[in-house]
């Protein structure tokens, strides 16, 4: 019977641990620097997405801010009959679309539903991430606010009360007068005030987002 060389045979097992758990921990650290890459791939993306979301806002809340002013200068006139009263009601049709807001969201969207949320490491940076886009939620909701006061109720009182054959003439504005329509100029006005505000948070979070990534 052959003698087993136990010493030769040891160090041969040996070897083999050794191969094994290096190879192991060189597949670990690869896999550690592909996270960390890809990590990085995504929040550079929410960057560029966030970049795109505050052009939108800024230019949304100018929007808002000037439709805020044409109500303003239509409320003016809804009490008293003043000079200009006309070209002020002319105003409402400027300010009756809604002013909506569409965020870049497919890199998060894809993070989330993809599980690669685990990717962003840093705990603080994570919540803040997902704080910011849950204040489109809010964006959206007060979207969806605008569009169905046009629909349901501008959109309604202009077809059912205005008669457009009159604008030429000076009664062809008497419903400035009317409560109704007076009633649907404040709360335009206030719908607008409410869209101004989170949209504005919208703008601020997107900012500061952006300037920690």
């Amino acid at each position: 019977m052959k003698k087993i060389n136990w010493r030769y045979a040891i160090g041969e097992l040996l070897i083999v641990i050794v191969g094994i758990s290096i190879a192991f921990a060189l597949n670990n650290w690869a896999g550690k620097i592909r996270d960390r890459d890809e990590g990085q791939a995504y929040l550079t993306n929410i960057k560029n997405d966030l970049s795109q979301d505050i052009v939108q806002l800024d230019s949304n809340i100018a929007k808002i801010e000037l439709r805020r002013k044409y109500l303003k200068e239509l409320m003016g006139h809804l009490h008293v009959k003043r000079p200009g009263r006309d070209t002020a009601a002319m105003k409402i049709f400027k300010v009756a679309d809604p002013v909506s807001f569409r965020g870049n969201e497919t890199t998060i969207q894809s993070m989330k539903f993809s599980g690669d949320l685990k990717l962003i490491t840093d705990i603080e940076l994570k919540n803040k991430i997902i704080a910011h886009y849950s204040i489109y939620e809010h964006v959206g909701l007060e979207n969806e606010r605008q569009g169905t006061f046009a629909k349901d109720y501008l959109a309604e009182y202009f077809m059912k009360n205005i008669d457009y054959s009159k604008f030429r003439s000076e009664d062809g504005f008497d419903f400035v007068e009317e409560k109704y329509f007076q009633n649907l100029v404040y709360s335009l006005y206030g719908i607008y005030g409410l869209g101004l505000k989170v949209q504005e948070e919208a703008r601020q979070s997107a900012k500061e987002l952006y300037e920690v990534l």
